[in-house]
């Protein structure tokens, strides 16, 4: 909604926006593929029994599904829920609703969700939690019907600031959204193998901040995806000037020096405290942007093994540790990507990188990055 004129109802007091009591409701975003408002209300005056947990889920989805049903309607005041008398608000399993879809049904005497997944029963809970008016004490009856376009909704973030801005974000404006994938970058996290190269910045998350946000996405049904900047994007290693023994170009510290025998052991143990604390899926090693800033390759030894050979190397081994560690990796595309396949391609004359790709693993996945709003 527009914001209000100065001095009228909703006015701007001291850069605060006050709306007035009977501001418009917030609709569902996104919007379902099918809704069909109905008359009639659902009372909240009464405290109401729901049961949100199926035998068709594991015991652990259950119990986070039970804790969203506390967490965005019981303790946000939306309703009183208690473990007696008839539910009147119960989850069903139906294995015709698409993957993290719902079908929710609100009449006067009951609330109704279908669905054949535990983000769809979730996604189903927010939705209730959006449509309660609790200055009335109701939610409208209505008839929805709903599911992803997409099976994969992420973010990008860079969670070097330590304070709880992300994890408003997660419960407040990601959760709510349907977002179902953040991938992290977490490079500035304050690891235990960087603390003696003298990195560690004041802003960046503790492991036991980390280790809450994860938990916090799981809670949310939000896949977290450790974001590791590598070879290039490299700053985080050499801040302030730090650790130039490390870089491939030491005038322009940016990518690390592959043959630097202290690096590989570096990244390793990053990993290994990445891993204990993430439990990933995916790790995503960034990869991009290699050859923008420097030279690169700029170390003999480097130059003579070419810059192809040193790029694939460095994909390997971090496909082989994820790959031991049950996950898989994903990358930014721009490296391996030749001009004519992408609008963003640095993978072409003269180095001609993009070749490698065919040699990769095929089960690496490869995400698209861009700053405007032209197409891949």
């Amino acid at each position: 909604q527009p914001l209000p004129e100065a001095g009228g109802a909703g006015a701007v007091a001291g850069g605060k926006v006050e709306l007035p009591a009977t501001a418009p409701q917030i609709p569902l975003f996104p919007a379902p593929h099918k809704r069909v408002d109905l008359p009639g209300e659902f009372s909240l005056a009464k405290p109401v029994r729901g049961v949100f947990t199926l035998p068709e889920f594991s015991a652990e989805d259950n119990g986070r599904l039970e804790r969203a049903a506390r967490r965005y309607l019981a303790d946000a005041g939306k309703l009183e829920l208690t473990d007696a008398g008839t539910p009147s608000i119960v989850a069903v399993y139906d294995e015709n609703i698409p993957d993290q879809g719902f079908d929710l049904n609100v009449s006067p005497e009951k609330i109704e969700i279908k669905s054949s997944s535990p983000r769809g029963v979730f996604y189903a809970i927010q939705s209730l939690a959006l449509l309660a008016d609790t200055a009335k004490g109701v939610i409208p009856c209505l008839a929805i019907s709903d599911y992803p376009d997409m099976p994969v909704r992420g973010v990008h973030v860079c969670l070097d600031a330590g304070d709880r801005t992300y994890f408003d974000l997660v419960e407040k404006v990601w959760s709510p959204a349907r977002i179902n994938m953040i991938i992290g970058e977490v490079e500035y996290v304050k690891w235990d193998a960087t603390k003696a190269l003298g990195i560690h910045r004041e802003a960046g998350m503790s492991k036991e901040e980390l280790a809450e946000f994860v938990a916090l996405c799981r809670e949310n049904f939000v896949d977290f995806v450790p974001l590791m900047q590598t070879l290039g994007h490299c700053g985080w290693l050499f801040v302030d000037g730090k650790n130039r023994d490390m870089a491939e170009d030491v005038n322009t510290p940016y990518a690390y020096n592959v043959s630097n025998p202290e690096v590989y052991p570096l990244m390793t143990r990053i990993l290994d405290e990445i891993f204990a604390i993430c439990e990933p899926e995916f790790l995503h090693i960034g990869h991009d942007e290699v050859t923008m800033i420097g030279r690169f390759p700029c170390r003999e030894e480097n130059v003579k093994k070419g810059i192809k050979a040193i790029v694939y190397d460095d994909i390997m081994f971090y496909h082989d540790y994820a790959s031991r560690h049950g996950a898989r990796i994903m990358l930014w595309h721009d490296m391996l990507m030749a001009p004519g396949e992408s609008l963003l391609a640095f993978g072409g004359a003269p180095n001609f990188v993009s070749e490698i790709r065919k040699d990769l693993p095929r089960d690496i996945v490869f995400n698209v990055w861009r700053y405007d709003g032209n197409k891949f």
